[in-house]
């Protein structure tokens, strides 16, 4: 048992008693009565561990705080009651703190974020993660209520806090929490217009974080997962599960067709490029595209004759050269430093030049087809189909010309000098990246002369 002395620190713990008899008990005779001198951490931090999981560990008390729940005046609030205990553990090990890192045992103000109206309006406790120790309320006053600035009460007790994950600034896994919480307060229904802005407000700071990310990706993908994003009928999903829009404005499909084939189509706030936000994700949390799960076909193929196609004509002419196979060749020699890098991209460029053939195709449309049946068709300048047997088929179209035609010699490039391993282990090369776009400018030169120029000058 413990005394009234200690019942602030252990009243759901152990019970309490009152001595009516104050008398000086040495610690010893304390023992022998069963009566504890001294909390000890454990018990306090059970203690805490209890109340974080009373009424007030309920985010709906930001909605509405019935008064029932408003402490009597001049009463001990719960900023006092909390404090009171970090102030006990303020000298505890890290490891003994790790249980209360994900209990509900921070309290913040229901009053909007003021914290002078805390004791008036309520308390409500809430995870350290969702803690920041802000120099303004307002830093985290857009995330309300999933994210918060540490009340000035607690501010004394930092480096106890710090220890149970509260942070100085905003970082990329309070975006991912915000996201995450914002999806378990719905329901799986329709998030409502207040939690959107919210949502899409977390969206454009996780983008402008990610832009300026250099973490590694396997330490990103841990800060990012699980990762929810909005689709198209306003709800919160897995990311991935969600598709990208890659394709559509070319697709233009039946969107409620896609989502009787089980499609959901990421949304995202139109001042975010959904290009740009989709190539950040780690590929842990990226959602899929259409081209990873739907066929495409070439529509009806019309073949037109390669000569009608200049572009095409000059194309196939520069990778059956000799010429050209010996410049790639030397580059790759002279760019790439990392011997079974070389042998890899030396490997891939060899198949992919004994295989590839190029077809001219008069007004090129392909089928896109989903779980056997058309979701739609796009026109489109090119089409690469590639075999199990390693036979490349470039289809292009007739009207390409080569101002039109730069995207197709980057694409072209990159294939002719890739791998399946050697994209999962170099895909973010710096060397291979430099080497495909000297490759590229290969592709471009209009005579041989013009490429030894290029090696000349670059070699």
């Amino acid at each position: 048992a413990a005394t009234t002395y200690h019942s602030s620190l252990l009243w759901t713990v152990r019970p309490i008693i009152t001595l009516k008899v104050q008398v000086l008990l040495y610690d010893t005779v304390l023992q022998a009565l069963g009566i504890i001198a001294e909390p000890s951490t454990k018990d306090v931090i059970l203690n805490v561990r209890n109340i974080s999981r009373s009424q007030f560990a309920n985010t709906k008390l930001f909605d509405k705080f019935p008064d029932s729940y408003l402490p009597p005046k001049n009463a001990t609030n719960l900023f006092e009651i909390i404090s009171r205990h970090f102030h006990f553990l303020k000298n505890a090990e890290s490891s003994d703190l790790e249980g209360l890192s994900d209990e509900m045992c921070i309290p913040v103000s229901t009053a909007s974020q003021d914290e002078s109206e805390a004791p008036f309006k309520g308390a409500v406790l809430i995870k350290p993660q969702q803690v920041l120790f802000t120099r303004t309320a307002s830093e985290t006053k857009c995330y309300y209520p999933f994210l918060h600035s540490l009340a000035l009460t607690l501010s004394g007790l930092l480096p106890v806090l710090e220890k149970l994950g509260v942070k100085h600034s905003l970082e990329l896994s309070h975006l991912r929490l915000v996201l995450e919480l914002a999806f378990l307060s719905s329901d799986g229904q329709e998030i409502d217009v207040n939690t959107k802005k919210v949502v899409e407000h977390a969206l454009v700071k996780l983008l402008h974080k990610l832009d300026a990310q250099v973490e590694i990706p396997s330490k990103l993908a841990l800060s990012l997962s699980p990762l929810y994003l909005l689709n198209h009928d306003g709800k919160l999903c897995r990311s991935s599960s969600l598709f990208s829009r890659e394709w559509l404005y070319k697709l233009k499909p039946d969107i409620s067709l896609l989502a009787k084939h089980g499609i959901s189509l990421l949304f995202l706030p139109k001042d975010i490029s959904h290009k740009d936000f989709c190539r950040y994700l780690p590929k842990e949390v990226k959602p899929k595209s259409l081209p990873d799960v739907c066929k495409v076909d070439v529509l009806t193929p019309s073949i037109s004759d390669i000569s009608k196609c200049s572009f095409a004509q000059n194309l196939t002419n520069k990778i059956k050269s000799p010429v050209f196979h010996s410049i790639v060749l030397k580059f790759l020699k002279h760019k790439i430093t990392e011997k079974q890098q070389k042998t890899a991209i030396e490997s891939a460029l060899n198949t992919f030049l004994s295989n590839c053939n190029i077809i001219v195709i008069d007004n090129l449309c392909l089928s896109v087809v989903h779980k056997q049946q058309q979701i739609g068709t796009m026109k489109c300048n090119y089409h690469f189909q590639t075999a199990s047997n390693h036979q490349h088929v470039l289809y292009i179209d007739a009207k390409v010309t080569k101002v039109k035609g730069k995207k197709i010699l980057d694409e072209v490039a990159k294939r002719m000098t890739s791998s399946k391993s050697q994209e999962v282990v170099h895909v973010n090369s710096i060397e291979v990246r430099e080497f495909q776009e000297l490759v590229s400018c290969l592709l471009s030169a209009e005579t041989e002369q013009d490429m030894e120029d290029i090696f000349d000058d670059e070699g």
